[in-house]
């Protein structure tokens, strides 16, 4: 066996033990929506997403995903998420307003991502309770009717590991 198929063969073996320590949880959930950055997010549209998981409830991190372009005008996103949570009567309707930093004070964009797309993760609820099937509500609240500049938004939630 020649020295480069030995080579070949360790990173194989190295990347397949490195797949098998990455777990996945049934209970993770991502959504997306692709927005046309010229065209914009228009004040009344809303994204709705319907989260199926395999726990009928679980509790974890949900974040918000934005990726914007250079061309997006403000340093700050405002964002409304509206959501199901689990209450002494049932489940009750939760509003709630987030500003999303996308630019620190000297106007450099926060996140990741060079050139025409920077993407930026940040964290809304450190323990939310997502409930299979329930609507998950997205809209921006900020002044003009119509934002350009945003490409996708949308949601990951990270169940909380296990004890």
């Amino acid at each position: 066996m020649s020295k480069n198929s030995s080579s070949a063969i360790g990173l194989l073996l190295l990347g397949v033990a490195g797949f098998g320590s990455c777990s996945y949880s049934p209970d993770s959930y991502s959504c997306f929506s692709a927005i046309d950055p010229a065209e914009g997010w228009a004040y009344g549209d809303s994204f709705v997403y319907m989260p199926e998981i395999q726990d009928s409830l679980c509790n974890g991190r949900l974040s918000l995903l934005v990726r914007h372009t250079n061309d997006y005008p403000f340093a700050n996103l405002w964002v409304e998420v509206k959501s199901q949570q689990p209450d002494s009567n049932g489940l009750k309707i939760v509003t709630d307003t987030f500003c999303i930093t996308l630019a620190d004070i000297y106007g450099n964009w926060q996140g990741r991502g060079s050139g025409a797309t920077i993407e930026r993760l940040d964290t809304l609820y450190a323990d939310f309770p997502l409930i299979s099937g329930a609507p998950l509500r997205l809209r921006h609240v900020m002044r003009p009717e119509r934002v350009e500049g945003i490409e996708t938004v949308g949601f990951i939630f990270e169940p909380n590991s296990l004890k």
